[in-house]
């Protein structure tokens, strides 16, 4: 990743999305994959306000990267991908690109927030 300031590598887990099965009428769960990245991870400041109200409270990263990470969708269903960072599991929940036209550099950035034990949703 040219130009981009980045910690080692890390791994993030990507869930494909799931399905009510024809056969039975079960939900299936989509399979997971995972995806190793260079990622730049900071702490989140203002741009908490671009996550959900009950989400924004709890502790997040923002993460910039040169690949796009999915985010969490609660009207598809989707599961956003999950990065592992410092033992903790964090669920993106948002992500936009950006393109520094002066320097050619394309990157995303994401916000990612910290799991609770219980569930996959933050």
């Amino acid at each position: 990743m040219e130009n981009f300031i980045t910690h080692p590598a890390h791994s993030i887990t990507r869930s494909s999305q799931g399905y009510f099965s024809d056969t039975t009428g079960l939900w299936v769960n989509g399979t997971t994959s995972t995806i190793i990245a260079d990622l730049c991870i900071q702490p989140t400041g203002k741009e908490r306000l671009l996550l959900p109200e009950l989400v924004r409270e709890k502790q997040s990263i923002t993460i910039y990267s040169n690949i796009e990470l999915l985010s969490t969708s609660d009207a598809s269903k989707i599961k956003g991908d999950i990065l592992t960072y410092k033992s903790n599991d964090y669920q993106v929940y948002f992500t936009t690109d950006y393109f520094n036209g002066n320097y050619d550099i394309k990157y995303f950035q994401s916000i990612a927030v910290l799991m609770d034990k219980s569930n996959s949703y933050a």
